[in-house]
């Protein structure tokens, strides 16, 4: 008697969740898991390196989020050194351009946060797309009660 057998080996999900970067925004500070741990943006940067468009787009996320921090820092150091001021008509314009600043450090980090979140997504959509490729075949012949059989794992 002949027989086939086909079996299929599942490791591609336990190797693409080992290898994927999960991000979690609570509040406005951001998360980073992998492997299951808690890592900072400085781990999740060294993981991108091994992708060089994900490695891109993160550089380019820090560097606008480093923006971001200098635009509400300036924003901040206006309001707060208005707090003294006396004069109504400076003291209305520093409000204001006080406001503009930190308003927009809130938009630059949304548009860092964003670029970011791309690198991360990006970078695991391609080892999704590596495991994939990793597919083995292999075919050969395996006894069995009845006789011999031809086995084909993927």
């Amino acid at each position: 008697m002949i027989s086939l057998n086909v079996n299929s080996q599942n490791h591609i999900d336990e190797k693409t969740n080992q290898d994927t970067i999960l991000y979690k925004s609570i509040f406005w500070s951001p998360q980073f898991y992998h492997q299951g741990n808690q890592i900072k943006l400085r781990d999740v940067s060294n993981i991108l390196q091994a992708d060089s468009d994900a490695d891109r787009l993160m550089k380019s996320g820090k560097t606008i989020m480093t923006f971001g921090y200098i635009m509400a820092g300036t924003g901040g150091f206006i309001l707060g050194y208005n707090i003294n001021n006396n004069d109504p008509q400076l003291k209305k314009q520093n409000l204001t351009i006080g406001g503009v600043i930190v308003a927009g450090a809130f938009i630059v980090d949304f548009l860092a946060t964003k670029k970011i979140k791309s690198a991360i997504d990006l970078y695991n959509s391609n080892m999704k797309n590596k495991t994939t490729n990793d597919l083995s075949l292999s075919l050969g012949l395996s006894q069995y009660n009845n006789g011999l059989g031809l086995k084909l794992i993927f």
